[in-house]
């Protein structure tokens, strides 16, 4: 169920978009399609300090912020090998 986007469509700082399995099922739930959640990625916002939701689970994802409808959606990013290059693989995404 992954899908890695096509370069056309969706890059994250010079570099490919996979959505993994987990990150569709959140999609689907909060009602986001592919290419919203890469214009969420080129849209982000300073994360709430506040919040503790939302944490990155390894020492190397990367955690950003963005804003959907009057809602603050946390999505978490890991680097991901495919053959000959890097992808970001969004992992998780919830709002807070």
């Amino acid at each position: 169920m992954s899908q890695i986007m096509d370069k056309r469509d969706c890059l994250f700082e010079g570099l490919g978009v996979r959505i993994s399995d987990s990150a569709f099922i959140h999609m689907r739930v909060f009602h986001i399609d592919a290419y919203t959640l890469c214009d969420m990625l080129l849209s982000p916002i300073d994360c709430p300090k506040g919040k503790r939701t939302g944490k990155a689970f390894r020492k190397t994802s990367r955690r950003i912020c963005s804003r959907r409808n009057d809602t603050t959606y946390n999505i978490i990013l890991d680097e991901y090998p495919l053959k000959e290059e890097k992808l970001w693989s969004v992992s998780h995404l919830e709002p807070i």
